[in-house]
Parts: structure tokens; sequence; C-alpha cells
């Protein structure tokens, strides 16, 4: 303790030197005086140190860390959710996410992991990632504080940084030799020579951490997250743990095509596989509908085909995914396979799902949906395109497609993604012409039908599709060619839009493309460039319980010493002047009404005058 040093010091300075001084010659005295000063500093550095100690202490009291409040943990031995999401509050963890002591031996930690694995909080099978919420906060703020924080700036010393992530794994059960039962790492991992600043409370968005999971076998697991708090002065270390339940397949997955069940529980449906398999499809598109119960790692679908008569590709919200995969949750998700025929014929397509891996140690998972497609289109070359430029009318505007086809420049490049056809990707590699500026939020596109075509004009089934990079921006169709049957002995050029409309999260660019399905015709794709900025988050400025207290407290008093003053300042009526006031001006008063005099009133000085007609009555009292 701090007592120590300090009688140490205290000793050595007063009693020593004294005791000496009067006993010893001057060299002892001397000597004794150098180990006073030595003794001095060691309690002086010791006192340091504690202090030190002291406030790494309140460094962590500072960091909050939550889980996602979409996906909480399970209560432990296969409780209900958590309705709790802090994992650690005040520098300390959750009883359900407290580490073993550091200090224990091998033989005394497996010892502990199993009784651990009674009380520590389970993330699910269901999970194939683990998102976490860092935020700093002041456990020490007052209510005075709580109005000064809303417009006073934090100094840079206070604020909060954490680095050095360190994830442990620790199965449960007998080993094997597929080793553990899950492999883990941060999504964006966090050595000790990086650092990650530490949002506060009341600003947006927080400091989100993700933590992916490899599970590479059935079982359970202790998952042990470490992090190094660290402000301008100080650190601290702080551990979170948790226990993972691990299985492999798909027994959450569920797909869908028009409200038909084609995947649930880990296995194709019956009456799917055997309509498709035998009369199979002769749309130009099929379109699935994917959820999971929790989120689910997929690499970028890959469909394939069987025949060179038919080319397959795959879209949905996953462009320029193509090496991270993409994150499939409860909210559903739409892929569409789209076919591209050369010649009639038919020919069995493949789409293939497959799980996202961390390492090519972990064993790849993934299901296959076979179906059959029936061919025979070719392109309708009635059809232009024009993007709609400011100023521009008509047939003024850039011009994407002719004849059917997309122009260099608008045209999906080979090589990105899964649309590597020869005949829909675009061999010379030219740039895209059309870059739409992050003010944009909208891009209209003209489809022009010419006289030749409107006999016979083009049916868009099924609807357009809208492809793009789901973790830049998110674009949705708000407007979609409608072609109506014009009269056949009047021929005419017909003009329809398609709207597309942009969200963006974050600051990037974002490849998007427009499928045009034509009914019994070829695909047709149509390809731009958006820019992104985050957009920048608007706080309002809510009271809290503190403020809301204040607030009212200061508004009644402030009533009630208005109503004080009012009482003050003003004085009584006693009701005679009231009656006095009313018959003031009777002397000029005339009417059909009769006259009471009561006693009660006062004497008057001037008298009451009225003007009397026979049919008046005057009562005295």
């Amino acid at each position: 303790s701090m007592v120590n040093p300090l009688m140490r010091a205290t000793w050595a300075a007063v009693i020593v030197p004294a005791l000496l001084r009067a006993t010893q010659p001057r060299s002892l005295v001397a000597a004794a005086e150098g180990a006073e000063t030595t003794l001095v500093a060691a309690a002086e550095e010791a006192e340091t140190t504690q202090a030190a100690v002291a406030e790494n202490v309140n460094i962590a009291k500072r960091l909050l860390v939550e889980a996602d409040d979409h996906w909480p943990f399970s209560a432990p031995a296969g409780g209900p959710e958590l309705a709790d999401v802090k994992l650690l509050e005040a520098g300390v963890a959750r009883n359900s996410f407290a580490c073993a002591p550091d200090n224990l031996t091998e033989a005394e930690i497996l010892a502990e992991l199993e009784t651990a694995a009674e009380r520590l909080a389970v993330d699910g099978d269901s999970m194939s990632a683990r998102k976490l919420i860092l935020s700093s906060i002041n456990p020490e703020e007052g209510v005075l504080d709580v109005f000064r924080s809303g417009w006073a700036k934090k100094p840079d010393e206070e604020r909060l940084t954490v680095s050095d992530a360190r994830i442990a794994i620790r199965s449960l059960g007998p080993s094997t030799s597929e080793g553990d039962v899950v492999y883990a790492e941060l999504e964006d991992r966090l050595p000790n020579t990086s650092f990650v600043d530490v949002a506060s409370s009341s600003e947006s968005p927080l400091t989100p951490m993700t933590v992916l999971y490899d599970c590479r076998r059935e079982g359970k697991a202790v998952v042990e997250l470490r992090l190094a708090v660290r402000s301008a002065l100080h650190y601290q270390d702080i551990c979170i743990r948790w226990l993972k339940d691990c299985a492999r397949g798909f027994r959450h997955l569920e797909i869908k095509q028009d409200g038909d069940l084609v995947f649930s529980q880990g296995e194709v449906d019956t009456a799917w596989k055997k309509r498709m398999t035998t009369d199979g499809t002769h749309d130009l598109s099929t379109k699935l509908v994917l959820k999971t119960s929790g989120i689910e790692r997929l690499l970028v679908p890959k469909a394939s085909s069987d025949q060179r008569l038919l080319w397959v590709g795959v879209l949905g919200p996953f462009l320029s995914s193509s090496d991270q995969g993409f994150e499939l949750t409860s909210q559903p998700s739409e892929i569409s396979v789209y076919y591209t025929c050369e010649f009639a014929g038919h020919a069995t397509v493949t789409l293939k799902l497959e799980k996202a891996r961390l390492s090519e140690a972990s064993q790849s998972d993934f299901i296959e949906l076979p179906w059959i497609k029936h061919c025979g289109n070719v392109e309708y070359k009635y059809i232009s395109a024009f993007f709609k430029v400011d100023g521009a009318s008509g047939n003024a505007g850039l011009e994407a497609i002719r004849d059917g086809r997309a122009l260099p420049g608008f045209a999906l490049p080979c090589g990105t993604g899964d649309h590597d056809s020869e005949v829909d990707c675009d061999k010379s590699a030219a740039p895209f012409l059309l870059t739409v500026p992050e003010t944009e939020k909208r891009t209209s596109i003209d489809l022009h039908i010419d006289k030749k075509g409107s006999a016979e004009p083009p049916v868009f089934q099924p609807e357009p599709d809208i492809s793009y990079d789901s973790r830049v921006l998110r674009a949705e169709i708000v407007r979609g060619p409608k072609i109506s049957n014009p009269e056949k002995n009047k021929p005419r050029n017909s003009l329809h839009t398609v709207t597309v409309k942009y969200t963006c999260f974050k600051d990037g660019d974002s490849t998007i493309m427009l499928t045009l399905h034509v009914l019994a015709h070829r695909t047709v794709h149509l390809a731009w460039t958006k820019k992104c900025k985050e957009p920048k988050v608007k706080r309002g400025k809510a009271l809290t319980a503190p403020q809301a207290m204040l607030i009212v407290f200061f508004v009644c008093s402030a009533i009630g010493i208005v109503i004080c003053l009012i009482f003050c300042c003003c004085s009584e009526d006693d009701g005679r002047g009231v009656l006095a006031k009313e018959y003031s001006g009777m002397g000029n008063y005339w009417g059909d009404e009769d006259v009471e005099l009561a006693e009660q009133m006062p004497p008057r000085e001037k008298p009451i005058r009225r003007a009397v007609s026979d049919d008046d009555e005057v009562v005295f009292h």
C-alpha cells in the first residue's frame, strides 16, 4: 500500500538522521543523508505509480461495450435472449461475460471453463458474426455537467482509444483431430500498433467492432476478447468472453421463389425440386428471396450452365463484393439468376451458395440448387435508351443503348463479379462514360421504342433488376417502364422513363447496373458509376431526466413568482364600488325596465335621475 513507503520515508528522513547526527561521526552522518535522499525518492516514485494505477482504473470505467440490440446474446444453458445487451460497464464485465483470473494454472483453467460454461452468455449457432458497439462515457458526470457536455468539447487527453485486440479460443469437450471448434478474428484487425478512437456516447455513429466466426465442427467454445484501453497518458487491459455454439450446414437458411418454399431446415423442398427439374422454367430470370434467423456470411452466389447454348449470371446486393462476400440477415435479400440464350434448346442451371471462410483450414459449407432452363430468345432491336442530362430533351441526352445493346462505356466490363459471359460483358474494358456525382439522389433513363417496334411493343417482364454495392449505398427503382399496346394502324414512337433512387451509407464509389428483362428476348444490362458521400447525422438536442427536472423546477418557480407579484400589487374590490360603478350612469339611462333601489346602496351625492313613463314602476326598500 501507499502507507508503508510514506512511513519508511518519514523514518529515514527524520528519526534516523537525528540519531546518527547525535551518535556518529560526520562521515556516517553524510552517508545517512545520502540514504535519506534515496529513500525519499523511492517513496515518491511508489506514490506516483499508485496514482497512475488508480488513474488507469478510471480509464477503464469510461468504456462501455454493448452488443447490437438486433442480435442479443442468449442466456446461459439455452435460456431466452438477454434483455440487457451491455457486456462491460464502469470498468467491470457483467457476470455473464466476466473472464477468469490471470494467475491460474492449466489444470485450474480447464476446471474453471467447466463451471464458466454454466454462467456465460451464449452466441447461438445461427450467428457467423458478432457485432459489438464501443462508446466512452464519464461515470462522474453530474447534473450540471449534463448541460455543459452538450456544447463543451472534451480535451484530447480525455479521448479514449482501443488497440492490441487479442482473441483466444478454448474449446469445451474432448479434443479431436479437427482442432478447435471455432476460429475467430476481428473483421478489421487491430494490432498493438493500430489505434481506433472510441466515440463518445453523445456522438453518432458509435464505434463498431465485429468478431467473425469460422465454425469448423459442431460443439461449444469459449471466445475471449482482450483490448487495451488507452488515453493520452494511461492505459489498461480489459477482458470479456462468451460461449459460442457452433453447427455445420444451413439449418437456419430459408429460400423462397414467388412465395413458394425452395429451401428450409437444411433441405431442398421436394415439390419445388420436382417441378423445376421436370418442367423447368421459360422465364428470363429466376428470382429467389433469402433470409436467415441470425447472421450468415456468404460468398457471392455462383450460377453455371451445363450447355454452351445458355449463359447465366447472378444479380443482387453484392456487386464488387466477390472477395469478402456479403451478409445475410433476417431482412429478406433478393437475388436474380438471369439467362442469355444463344439458340433454342434447354440446359441445366445450378446455383451454388457457399459460406465465407476466414482461412483455408476451415472446411467449405455449400448447397447447390439445380433446375432446367428452356431457351429461344433473340435481341429486341427496336429499343434505345438515353440518360437524362440537364437542359436536354428528347433524344438529346447521353445515349446508352442502341438497337437493343448497351454501347461501350455502359456495358459491364469483363472480369467484374459473376457477369463474365461472352455475350453480356464489354471486352473493350472501356471506362464508364457516366459518373453520377454525390449531390444527385436520382437518375432517370428514357427508353425509346421506335415506330417499327410499336407494332409489337416489348413486355418488360419480370420487373427490372438493380445491382449495386450494398456496403456503399442502396439503390432502388422507384419508377419502371410500363409499355402499353398502341393501335396497330397508328405506328408511333413510345417514350418511357426508368428512375433509380440512391441512398448513400458512406464515402466511396459503386457500380450501378440496371437489368431490363424483355419477354421472349435477350436481357439488356446498363452500367454506370455513382459517387457517394457519407450523410451527416443530425442529432437532436433531446433532454435527459436531470435536465427535464431542472427546467420544470425553474418554470414552476417563475410562474409562482409572477402569481405572487400579481396578488401583492393589486388590491381587492369590496363589492360596493362595483355597485356604485354600475349605478353611476343611471341618470342618463333610458329604457323599458323597472328600477329597484336596494337599501344596501351607499348614499350618493349625485341623485339618480331617470325618466319614468306611465308604465314604469319604482320600488323603494
